[in-house]
């Protein structure tokens, strides 16, 4: 496959999965940043649990089991639109 369609599939996958997370009630604002931080929705750039951790000013561990729990709400809620 080319590379050039690699990239704007990425990018549409993105788009639609920014777009279901901020249309998705079950979501609340602090979640919706840490899901477009990890996934690097934000920036291009996805983030390490480390570094969610220090931005969201907790312990990596709490973050991992956060980011774990969320992952599990958010596969649900896509799940609904596929």
């Amino acid at each position: 496959m080319d590379n050039n369609i690699d990239l704007e599939i990425i990018e549409i996958i993105k788009d639609k999965l920014e777009e279901i997370i901020n249309k998705s009630s079950g979501i609340n604002n602090r979640e919706r940043e840490i899901i477009k931080y990890r996934y690097g929705l934000k920036d291009n750039r996805p983030v390490q649990i480390r570094e969610l951790a220090k931005i969201f000013n907790t312990s990596p561990k709490k973050m991992k089991e956060e980011v774990d729990l969320l992952e599990k709400k958010i596969f649900n809620i896509l799940k609904r639109y596929i």
